[in-house]
């Protein structure tokens, strides 16, 4: 085995280094580094690391080809599964089936990161795509370019992902409940 950023062994078995990743791709406040791609894993399923910045969020959108799970490592997010609104914190872990509305905000002071899957693969070449790509895990992320949510809604239908309409906002921190075990009805 070889120190170098990444080590193929046998067919499709991979190990990716700490500290190795080359680029996150930032979005609006959330960030995407990918550990596992579609091509590493005959497409069985995509792998990548998600940050949030505080304030950051993913705006309303489903996924009609992928589940989605998230195992939250730092951070405190407000995550919303069609009309229920969990806030979670590191150690939870949350299924989203696809065809689920979704959405995403860092309610918390300091960057959320969570390792977030993707069954089967393929999403991640949205990231790729659109977001805006910065070298290295430490450097801050750009501030979103104004076509950023056109550029979003022009490729998602080639990734199975559809965003909705903004005009039903995420409810405040003060409406919600924290952990998976309590919820409210939006």
């Amino acid at each position: 085995m070889t120190n170098e950023q990444q080590d193929t062994v046998g067919a499709h078995r991979t190990i990716r280094r700490s500290g190795t990743a080359d680029v996150v791709f930032w979005g609006l406040g959330d960030g995407v580094t990918i550990l596992a791609s579609g091509k590493e894993t005959n497409g069985a399923f995509a792998q990548v690391e998600g940050l949030l910045a505080p304030g950051g969020e993913a705006p309303p959108h489903i996924h009609h080809r992928e589940d989605e799970t998230f195992y939250v490592l730092e951070g405190s997010v407000e995550l919303r599964l069609g009309e229920v609104t969990y806030v979670v914190e590191p150690g939870d872990y949350i299924q989203v089936p696809r065809g689920t509305v979704h959405s995403l905000r860092n309610v918390g002071e300091h960057t959320a990161r969570a390792l977030v899957t993707f069954v089967p693969a393929g999403l991640e070449g949205f990231f790729a795509e659109v977001y805006q790509p910065v070298a290295g895990r430490t450097a801050l992320p750009l501030p979103p370019p104004p076509d950023l949510m056109d550029r979003m809604r022009q490729a998602a239908p080639r990734y199975g992902c559809e965003f909705l309409e903004m005009g039903l906002p995420l409810q405040s921190p003060a409406d919600t409940e924290p952990g998976l075990d309590r919820q409210t009805e939006a």
